[in-house]
């Protein structure tokens, strides 16, 4: 049975591996995704990941991606694996996978947001 893209979406961001990217972000953080063109809106909210249908003005990040990326992302066993598999969907190594990003958001408000956690989950720092 074929998954919705709300499913999609909650299995990628709000299951292990990939919720423990959003682990340590703070209340108030927020990630638009766009999935073949449907929006949804991740928003951190006493403690807890909320997933809403639709998008924002002014979200921190936004995602872009498709369903192919999802389903790559979501089978992912470990954190490692799902950090890999993402790098892969955005420089465009995994077959038929595509997904882009774009931060929206200030440096100073990312940082009081936990996004710097984020990162170092990402490799993206050390």
């Amino acid at each position: 049975m074929k998954k919705s893209h709300r499913e999609l979406i909650e299995q990628v961001f709000l299951k292990y591996p990939g919720s423990e990217l959003v682990e340590y972000l703070k209340d108030g953080a927020c990630i638009q995704c766009l999935l073949d063109g449907d929006e949804f809106t991740l928003e951190k909210r006493q403690g807890k990941m909320i997933l809403e249908d639709g998008g924002l003005d002014y979200p921190d990040f936004r995602v872009e991606l498709n369903e192919t990326a999802c389903e790559y992302l979501a089978s992912s066993p470990e954190l490692k694996d799902f950090v890999t598999r993402t790098r892969e969907c955005i420089r465009g190594e995994a077959d038929s996978c595509y997904m882009t990003y774009q931060v929206t958001a200030s440096l100073p408000y990312l940082l009081s947001k936990g996004y710097l956690e984020f990162a170092r989950k990402m490799g993206i720092l050390p």
